[in-house]
């Protein structure tokens, strides 16, 4: 009987996990997808247009995409969830002029900028600190991810 109980906890255990690492895969939940993909090292300032705006839902989470055409490319910029960027001041429109720094990565086979930071009409928004740990995330994230 007591190996019975043994398998049935670790199986539940192994299941839990999968299931976790399956759920960090698809970008769900503050701190996962985007966040983690972010380097420091891969850090680069990008200066263009804005050409459009969306929002894109992943599961119950929002987040706010800009496309913006430099003179080499567009592309798409990952700023952060709409419930964070609804608080700012700083705004965007399409045509907006403006700089971002920001981790280049490869998405769905494409690049794409995880924004650090964004620059419009002198003014800055911050969105990572040094080491890419979002503004929005918790006290408790932050800690973890020193």
């Amino acid at each position: 009987m007591r190996k019975v109980h043994f398998v049935l906890a670790a199986a539940c255990i192994l299941a839990l996990a999968l299931a976790g690492g399956a759920l960090a895969q698809q970008g769900m939940g503050p701190g996962k997808g985007a966040g983690q993909m972010y380097k420091p090292q891969m850090e680069e300032t990008i200066t263009g247009q804005v050409t459009s705006m969306e929002t894109v839902t992943t599961g119950p989470y929002q987040g706010v995409h800009l496309k913006v055409k430099t003179d080499k490319e567009t592309l798409p910029v990952h700023l952060g969830p709409k419930s964070y960027l609804d608080k700012q001041e700083m705004k965007f429109s399409e045509g907006d002029k403006v700089q971002v720094t920001g981790s280049r990565v490869t998405m769905d086979g494409k690049p794409a900028i995880i924004a650090k930071e964004v620059k419009k009409d002198g003014k800055t928004m911050e969105l990572r600190d040094d080491r890419g740990v979002p503004k929005w995330a918790g006290q408790g994230q932050r800690r973890q991810q020193q």
